[in-house]
Parts: structure tokens; C-alpha cells; sequence
């Protein structure tokens, strides 16, 4: 098969489907995670949601409660769990809002928005 005829089996070889991974599996997004939920939390009450916080006492594990806590009294992440970057935003919103799925709405809407003005800077996995 010629150079040539090969070309002509796939003259228009352009993608059907382009796949992002925003998880830090193919390039490095976690500062961007990071940077944007650490943004989403002090919006929390502007944006109506610190009382759809679930109560300390209702959470699922100490960790959580205390999580809980630290985000009522700094309206912040603790910085522990920005530098151990073990936890993502999904399991962040889940425990900060259990069951309450139109809060967690709202909060991805907001961290969208803010990892949408970060997310340009990344770079490839090791």
C-alpha cells in the first residue's frame, strides 16, 4: 500500500470524540481543585448555603465533624487538607452537605466557575 492510498482510506481523520479528565489521572489539576474549592468556601454563606451545612453532630465519622466545625467557625478548609490533597471536591461537598442534593448543586456551580478561571494551568503526569 502506497503512502498515498493510505491517506485516501482516511482523508478526513478528524476525532469524533474528545475526552477531558479533570481528576488528575492524565495531567496534574489538583492545584486547580484545590485553589478552587478553597474559593468556594468562604462564598458559602453569600451564596446562602452555610446554614445547609450538615450539623456536626449528624456527620458520618470525628473527621467529618470536625471538618464540619472548622468550615462554621473559618468558613475555610483546614489547611491540612489542602496540603494532604486526599480528599476531592465531590467527598468535600458530601460531607459539608450530606443529603441535601441542591446544595451540593449550587456549591459544584460555584466551584466550576472558579476552577474554570484556573484549570489552564496544568501539567502532565509524571
Amino acid at each position: 500500500m502506497t503512502r498515498a492510498s493510505a491517506r485516501s482510506l482516511h482523508p478526513a481523520a478528524r476525532p469524533h470524540i474528545l475526552l477531558f479528565d479533570w481528576h488528575a489521572t492524565l495531567v496534574d489539576t489538583m492545584d486547580a481543585m484545590y485553589l478552587a474549592v478553597e474559593e468556594v468556601i468562604p462564598r458559602l454563606r453569600e451564596e446562602g448555603l452555610i446554614e445547609h451545612l450538615v450539623p456536626a453532630s449528624q456527620a458520618r465519622s470525628v473527621e467529618d465533624a470536625r471538618l464540619l466545625q472548622y468550615v462554621r467557625q473559618h468558613e475555610r478548609l483546614h489547611p491540612k487538607i489542602s496540603s494532604d490533597r486526599r480528599i476531592s471536591r465531590t467527598d468535600i461537598f458530601e460531607i459539608l452537605f450530606g443529603a441535601d442534593e441542591d446544595a451540593k448543586r449550587r456549591a459544584h456551580a460555584i466551584f466550576d466557575r472558579a476552577y474554570g478561571k484556573r484549570f489552564g494551568a496544568v501539567r502532565p503526569m509524571e
